[in-house]
This record gives structure tokens, sequence and C-alpha cells, in this order.
């Protein structure tokens, strides 16, 4: 028979000092390879579920939530379709692009609004096949 593995993890408390795993957190440091791998401590504000927690973090940081003002432009890039956006409460310098599929998560009412207002509405990004030769032209 399979051993069980049991498992240590204990919940955190509400008002209890936490570090954050800071790997997937866009800071200002110049390289990843430089910035800290763990933020903090923090306090946990609300305990949502045992692997879920409202933490009281640093203003600057803008992860807290957030409103999207607008849709400003779009563009094309290799990776698809971006918006300009501009965010509720920030000045223009702040604009930023995000790609159509994060964007859709959240704002997709505000993406329709954009193309109606637009007429033109951004087509999907098409790549072009180098032509084939054809028999007649092989050498």
């Amino acid at each position: 028979m399979a051993k069980r593995i049991t498992s240590t993890f204990k919940p955190f408390k509400l008002h209890q000092k936490v570090w954050l795993e800071a790997t997937n957190l866009r800071l200002s440091y110049p390289s990843s390879k430089i910035a800290p791998k763990r933020q903090g401590p923090f306090t946990i504000q609300q305990v949502i579920s045992p692997w879920i927690y409202k933490l009281n973090l640093p203003s600057d940081w803008k992860i807290h939530p957030y409103e999207v003002e607008g849709i400003v432009n779009h563009r094309y890039r290799r990776e698809g379709l971006q918006y300009l956006v501009k965010w509720k409460g920030y000045g223009h310098q702040e604009n930023e692009w995000i790609h159509e599929e994060e964007l859709t998560r959240f704002a997709n009412e505000l993406i329709q609004e954009y193309l109606k207002s637009h007429e033109t509405s951004p087509k999907t990004h098409l790549t072009l096949k180098k032509p084939t030769r054809k028999s007649s032209q092989k050498r």
C-alpha cells in the first residue's frame, strides 16, 4: 500500500505578518536578477480562504484594485493585438499597453465600445506565407 504524504501546511491568521513571493510582481528594478525574490513582511488584512489572503501592500506598487477609464489606441505586435489603456485616477503618462487576451478578461465591454466608436475594427493579425515556386519557374 502506498504511503500517505502528510502536509505541514498551517493557514495564516488575521493580522499575521507574511512575506510575498515577488516572481510575478512588476517592480521598478532594472533587472530581475537584482530584484529581491521576496517582499515584505506585510500584514494580513483579510483571510478570504486558507490559500487566499488580502495583504496591506504599498500604494506605489499599483497592485491595488484599479479601474480602466478607457481605451486610447490599439496596435499590432508579433504577440498579437494590444490596446493602450487609460487607468482611472492616473495621468496619461501611466497609460499602458495591454494584450487583448488579458484585457478581455476584465474589460470586454470597453473593447466593444472602443471598436464601435472607431468604426474600423482591428483585424486579426495575418501572417503571410512565402510564395512557393511553381513547377514552370524551376531552374
